[in-house]
């Protein structure tokens, strides 16, 4: 009795097991890479089936006429339909990452933000690749520009001149703030809705440097080394507006509504800076010629 009970009990079993053989119908166990995307990557590491973006400008080294150009690409392209996909973009000064942003579906440009810090006279590097939901194609080879030199002349004919300049002295708010309004005058520069904030920040450049240097036409009794301009820290643009003693981080606001059409130049005391603003003289480039 119980032999015949373990041959029934070891036929039941072996009856189950080519049941369940007979019944697999085949299907994979983790899905394949498709134009959707896929949690499976390709030999490249990508996980959308898409080409590189093509035609990044500007590139060869290009030397651009803004610290913010516009980058300009053809789209990546799914390769079984034609429609359109999202981007991501990444921007490096050398090999240090500096601007990493997401484009949506149809922008084929960018123009690098004011939040970003971009310097003259460097050579930048940007790339782009295609991507939908959590998937990404292959990225773009690799486009690189020059920014252009930093500006060392004035708004308008009146740009310099030559001759002696006194030795350093200490300069008052009053006679600062008296030397820029001068230069704006007489060099005819443009603060209004025409100009970028890179004109408006190469004016408070040159007329500071003027004061911090000296110079022949706009401050030939001699400069002082105390006069500064700023930032606001953490990779912010220059500020285009603010005059700074170096030593006391004492601040003034000096252009009401730059950048519009109807500014005007005020006193305004903004107390001392805090500690991550950052305090720093004008280069000596920047110095009218």
């Amino acid at each position: 009795m119980q032999a015949r009970f373990t041959t029934f009990a070891l036929a039941v079993a072996l009856s189950a097991a080519v049941a369940g053989c007979s019944n697999n119908n085949g299907a994979p166990t983790s899905p394949t890479s498709g134009e959707n995307g896929s949690a499976s990557a390709a030999a490249d590491g990508t996980t959308l089936k898409a080409t590189a973006p093509g035609s990044l400008e500007p590139s060869g080294r290009t030397v651009v006429d803004t610290l913010r150009p516009t980058l300009r690409f053809s789209a990546g392209r799914g390769k079984f339909n034609d429609a359109s996909l999202a981007h991501r973009l990444e921007l490096y000064q050398e090999n240090i990452l500096i601007l990493s942003t997401d484009l949506s579906t149809g922008t084929q440009d960018y123009t690098i933000p004011d939040n970003v810090e971009m310097r003259y006279a460097t050579v930048y590097r940007w790339r782009v690749r295609a991507q939908k939901d959590n998937s990404f194609g292959p990225w773009a080879s690799t486009a690189d520009f020059v920014t252009p030199n930093a500006p060392s002349v004035g708004g308008g004919p009146v740009s310099g001149g030559s001759g002696p300049v006194g030795p350093t002295r200490s300069i008052s708010f009053q006679e600062a703030f008296g030397i820029i309004v001068r230069f704006h005058n007489e060099a005819r520069w443009n603060l209004g809705s025409g100009s970028s904030r890179e004109d408006r920040v190469a004016f408070l450049w040159s007329a500071v440097a003027a004061i911090h240097y000296g110079h022949p036409v706009w401050n030939p009794a001699g400069g002082d080394p105390g006069w500064c301009v700023k930032d606001a820290g953490g990779g912010r643009p220059p500020s285009d507006d603010v005059l700074v003693r170096c030593d006391t981080r004492d601040a003034w606001d000096l252009i009401g509504g730059a950048g519009a059409n109807g500014y005007s130049f005020h006193q305004d005391y903004l107390g001392r800076l805090s500690g991550e603003q950052n305090v720093y003289p004008p280069p000596p480039s920047s110095l009218p010629r």
